[in-house]
């Protein structure tokens, strides 16, 4: 059954909403947006601006506004469904939507605990949570009654596939160890140990209080997304994914799209990884600095058991981790809750 399913969140370029909203629309379902912040990016002087609008957003005006926007797509359309990507919802405005609406609401948090922040959730009302992180979720089910639920995070196989490289993108993008996303101070703290090999870390540039010139030699100042991540990926021997120390059990984004795209990744272990994909066979997880060590010297000299892991873990992850198997499950869920 075809369902009308707003989403709540944010849509830039392989963001986590516009990655959702593509694959309902794939599935044949139709699919409304509600980003709860206007882009500031937008106003005229940005950073102005954007001290500007952290006030504004705690103020009632705000939220006035933002209930306005809920207002109008609610009675211009007959919502069944809502997914909300983060902490966006305000507990009034999920009363608001359950009395407008009628519609079973839903939130899907992609992030670690680290970023819970007000974690509005806790109160205000969902029908179902579903977190990427086993330990959170049988935590808040079992200490706080809430309708918690375990749901990794995927790819979207789509974007997130292999592609031709070109001599161009082979001298662009080579290098021995890679890594792509923000360069958060734990990232940082890994990869100052790595100095002796040539690595590229994709993204925007460091903060500005990096004062480490090992690891902001390394950063290449340059944020990558679809083709290009995926050319990133691919021409680099290795690409390190460093799961956040505040991701508990959980399983980062990263890890499925490094697999979809078909490179081979070296991963911190968590407890959920097993669940979702064959150590040693499908993926190589390290415990700690150490081993990750010996494990970037020894698959450096084994390109062809690199292929061989890559290649078995991008068959799981098109086959089993996808947006589309993941939105299944979701509606799935919503649809039987009474």
């Amino acid at each position: 059954m075809k369902q009308t399913v707003l989403i709540v969140g944010k849509f830039y370029i392989e963001g986590f909403g516009l990655h959702i909203e593509q694959t309902l629309q794939d599935m044949g379902h139709q699919t409304l947006r509600f980003d709860p912040f206007p882009d500031v990016s937008l106003w005229p002087f940005r950073k102005a601006s954007q001290v500007i609008f952290q006030v504004y957003q705690k103020s009632p005006a705000f939220a006035k506004w933002q209930m306005a926007q809920l207002q109008k797509i609610a009675d211009d359309n007959a919502i069944t469904l809502v997914i909300a990507c983060h902490d966006f919802l305000t507990p009034a405005q999920i009363e608001f939507l359950k009395k407008k609406t009628r519609a079973k609401i839903s939130l899907w948090f992609p992030d670690a605990v680290s970023n819970f922040g007000k974690a509005m959730f806790l109160v205000a009302g969902y029908d179902a949570i579903f977190l990427k992180d086993s330990l959170v979720a049988t935590r808040l089910k079992q200490e706080l009654g809430l309708p918690a639920y375990y749901l990794p995070e995927c790819c979207n196989p789509k974007r997130h596939k292999p592609v031709d490289l070109t001599d161009d993108d082979v001298k662009r993008f080579g290098c021995e160890i890679s890594t792509a996303g923000n360069m958060h101070a734990a990232r940082m703290a890994v990869a100052q140990h790595l100095a002796e090999y040539d690595v590229k870390i994709w993204g925007h540039a460091p903060p500005f209080w990096s004062i480490n010139e090992r690891v902001n030699r390394m950063a290449q100042n340059y944020f990558v997304a679809d083709d290009e991540k995926s050319k990133s990926f691919l021409a680099s021997k290795i690409v390190l994914n460093s799961i956040h120390p505040t991701e508990f059990s959980g399983v980062n984004v990263r890890t499925f799209e490094i697999a979809a795209v078909g490179a081979f990744q070296l991963t911190t272990f968590r407890a959920d990884m097993p669940l979702l994909f064959e150590p040693n066979k499908e993926i190589v997880l390290h415990h700690s600095l150490s081993e990750l060590k010996d494990q970037i010297k020894f698959y450096l000299a084994n390109p062809e058991l690199r292929l061989q892991i890559a290649t078995a873990a991008r068959t799981r992850a098109v086959a089993e981790h996808t947006y589309e198997k993941r939105l299944d499950t979701i509606i799935s869920c919503l649809l039987t809750i009474g």
